[in-house]
């Protein structure tokens, strides 16, 4: 199990998969998976997925946070205790608003002008 945790401990942010720990370790598929129990059971990594690939699971130290990359940033919101992520359509809609309004407001605008405003409200 300590092969598998240093493998996970140096995905820091970004998590390791299955296959990401074998090609690290060059343990058996068998002996991750039981390690990988061995430290679900004791809380010392926790599994999610990535929001790019549903179906991939992810190890990450527990506690630690996971890097956009993983979680999809701002625009998905976690449910059942971040192990899933779902599109955030409320905030979506709410930015999209925002945005047009500005927009609209302005009539010709550039990506930089839309940060700008954007940087300056609290979202």
């Amino acid at each position: 199990a300590a092969v598998v945790l240093e493998a996970i401990k140096n995905s820091v942010g970004e998590g390791i998969d299955v296959p990401g720990i074998t090609s690290k370790t060059k343990l058996l598929r068998m002996e991750i998976t039981k390690a990988l129990k061995s430290l679900l059971e004791k809380k010392i990594v926790e599994e999610t997925r990535s929001f790019t690939n549903k179906a991939k699971k992810v190890y990450i130290l527990t506690g630690v946070a996971l890097s956009h990359s993983v979680t999809g940033g701002v625009f998905y919101n976690a449910t059942d205790g971040g192990k899933n992520r779902e599109i955030d359509f409320n905030f979506v809609d709410s930015l999209r608003a925002i945005v047009m309004d500005f927009i609209n407001l302005h009539k010709v605008v550039s990506t930089a002008q839309i940060k700008n405003y954007l940087d300056g409200k609290s979202l």
